[in-house]
């Protein structure tokens, strides 16, 4: 028997193979719980481009340090999808802190794998935070690995690993290598180890982030708490001298500098390899005494000028049947301009959606084409997209089941208070539902009399 292969049938076998390799390699993502990307998606690191979004995908050549990627890209796994990763400095990374010797570091899967190996890599103590991330930057020999054995871990996976001593900031590669594909997979730990710094004397509590440029006026608010919330008088408030120093690398400093001189429990700066407390442009710490009471700080940013947003609803009609759509016109009047979501919910999900910018004065419409009987619950939020601030009002509309007929007045009887959806019936019973009210309302019977005025159509829908 002899088997005749085309040019079509080696193509087909060419795409199935390649098919496979390339679904082989992308199901497989994960990420260091603690990493520098993951941080990122947390919102802890800052300007950290598209990895904030996925942690998972920091992928790149495997078997590092013989191949992997090349020196000044290893945060990034040699990706260009990544390379806000591969910035290096003293203070450009929020560092979690850590002692030698026993530490559990846990992965996180998206996609598990068939895994070759993990394998744990640390920064020579004498490291320079300065540089990009090189080979020269780590001690080439890991200090943990754990065998993959060909099999697919769970989705989470703890190591149990001895860290070698260090001092000060110090970073750990966790380098997974899936078995089945020649990727490896790059998770990058900023870490802060005891080393002549009064270990036991500060505690962590916060961050000023370089996170907006901000500008004359505006105002930075420490906010310190507590067990039981906010310790609003000990708030510390640092009002932006000039535009030149709002720029966004400055203010965290001058921020960190006003507070150090306020006599606050609080104390703001980086802790360098010496132990000493600075403060530094860009981001900085904030500390406490290890004993104080606030367990947490907070920074708020108030624009000069900033007023709370307010904004007025006109409300035409809160009453429907449910023999007809919900029509629901209301107008917005605000006193900036904002962007204004209205939200109709009935039983806890949304049934109607519109968002506006309002700069004073919109319409808005919500339509529900078969509206449960039942109360409906109208959210309104106004937010500042520059400031953030924002406020809600809520309404409460009413859907009845409508009437068989028979209670309805007979036109003209009530006009002049016709609303929208109103139900009145001709002189032969038949019912109408007003969808214009200015000319259901209208004396000019010639023209919108229901089912008869030579316009009614325009005014009324025949039930």
């Amino acid at each position: 028997m002899y088997l005749r292969l085309t040019h079509k049938t080696l193509l087909y076998a060419v795409t199935i193979s390649l098919t496979a390799a390339l679904n082989s390699q992308a199901h497989a993502h994960g990420y260091i719980e603690t990493s520098r990307s993951k941080q990122c998606a947390d919102g802890t690191n800052q300007n950290c481009g598209g990895v904030q979004y996925e942690p998972q995908s920091v992928e790149g050549p495997d078997r590092f340090p013989e191949t992997g990627p090349q020196d000044g890209t290893i945060a990034a796994a040699g990706s260009a999808s990544w390379t806000p990763l591969n910035e290096q400095s003293p203070t450009r990374w929020n560092k979690v802190p850590m002692q030698a010797g026993s530490n559990t570091f846990n992965w996180v899967f998206t996609a598990n794998h068939s895994s070759r190996d993990w394998r744990y890599f640390i920064t020579k103590p004498n490291w320079n935070p300065s540089q990009p991330l090189g080979r020269n930057s780590f001690d080439l020999t890991p200090f943990c690995v754990y065998e993959g054995n060909d099999t697919q871990p769970p989705f989470n996976l703890s190591h149990n690993c001895t860290v070698p001593q260090r001092s000060g900031y110090q970073i750990i590669l966790g380098v997974w290598d899936v078995a089945d594909t020649t990727a490896s997979f790059y998770s990058v730990i900023d870490a802060q180890f005891p080393g002549g710094q009064p270990d036991n004397t500060l505690r962590d509590i916060g961050d000023i982030s370089p996170t907006q440029q901000l500008s004359a006026n505006d105002t930075v608010r420490v906010r310190p708490f507590d067990v039981n919330g906010e310790l609003t008088n000990q708030v510390v408030e640092f009002v932006i001298p000039t535009d030149a120093d709002g720029e966004t690398n400055t203010w965290p400093k001058l921020t960190a500098d006003y507070l150090n001189g306020q006599g606050s429990a609080m104390s703001a700066g980086i802790l360098n390899n010496e132990g000493e407390l600075i403060t530094a442009f860009g981001k900085n710490d904030i500390f406490v005494a290890t004993d104080s009471n606030i367990v947490r700080a907070e920074i708020e940013v108030k624009p000069a000028g900033d007023t709370q947003p307010v904004f007025n609803v006109t409300l035409a009609q809160t009453e429907f049947a449910n023999d007809q759509p919900l029509n629901l016109g209301f107008d917005v009047s605000t006193n900036q301009t904002l962007e204004v979501t209205a939200q109709l919910y009935f039983a806890g999900a949304s049934v109607a959606f519109q968002q506006q910018t309002v700069i004073s004065y919109e319409n808005f419409n919500l339509t529900v084409d078969s509206p449960s009987i039942g109360t409906h619950d109208l959210i309104i939020v106004a937010r500042n997209t520059a400031t953030q601030a924002s406020t809600q009002q809520t309404f409460t509309l009413t859907v009845t089941e409508a009437s068989t007929g028979g209670d309805e007045p007979v036109y003209p009887q009530g006009r002049g208070q016709y609303q929208l959806n109103t139900v009145v019936q001709d002189a032969d019973g038949n019912l109408y539902g007003c969808k214009i009210p200015g000319w259901c309302n209208s004396p000019s019977e010639v023209y919108y009399a229901p089912g008869s005025g030579w316009a009614w159509e325009h005014a009324w829908t025949e039930l």
